[in-house]
């Protein structure tokens, strides 16, 4: 009611401006960008974005040896969880949260990009609340929980891997 009430007065407001004679509308619509300076502009962005690819490159040699015993952690816990132990899957949280600690203690994060610093930081979030899950014997909440923590990872490096279509900022895309 309010909506219809609301497109009501702007349509009297917009039929006054017109009788008033007024012929410069309120909104113009107007490319923000000329052809040029977007080319200008996709440019720039392709080469911040391979430096930034570079710098992501230089960092994983540090971060995957450092991650590998969080995730070996979580896939020996997400086949025990399939196999659907049921109480005895409590004490698999343990492990996780151990090496998760060991490995914000080192200190890899932040990430180059702070969109993949985000995403890695979420996934290791998701990761603490499954094991969290399996500690409280809810072993289908931490098994969910545990295998988006690892596709969201996959994913955010996945976007930087050296096949990937580079990421565009404020472009149209082809």
């Amino acid at each position: 009611m309010r909506i219809v009430a609301l497109g009501i007065v702007l349509l009297l407001g917009l039929v006054q401006a017109a009788s008033a004679g007024e012929s410069d509308p309120a909104i113009w619509l107007r490319p923000s960008l000329s052809p040029e300076e977007r080319v200008r502009r996709d440019a720039e962005e392709k080469v911040r974005w391979e430096r930034t690819r570079r710098e992501v490159e230089a960092w994983r040699r540090r971060f995957d040896p450092a991650i590998r015993p969080v995730r070996q952690a979580s896939g020996e816990a997400l086949r025990s969880l399939r196999m659907t132990w049921g109480p005895d899957s409590r004490n698999l949280g343990y492990q996780i949260l151990l090496e998760v600690e060991r490995f914000r203690s080192r200190s890899i994060l932040p990430a180059p990009d702070p969109q993949l610093d985000t995403q890695l930081r979420r996934a290791l979030a998701e990761l603490e609340q499954g094991a969290a899950f399996c500690l409280q014997g809810m072993p289908t909440r931490a098994q969910l929980r545990m295998e988006q923590a690892l596709r969201r990872m996959d994913r955010a490096l996945a976007v930087f891997a050296s096949e990937a279509v580079p990421r565009r900022v404020g472009a149209l895309k082809p």
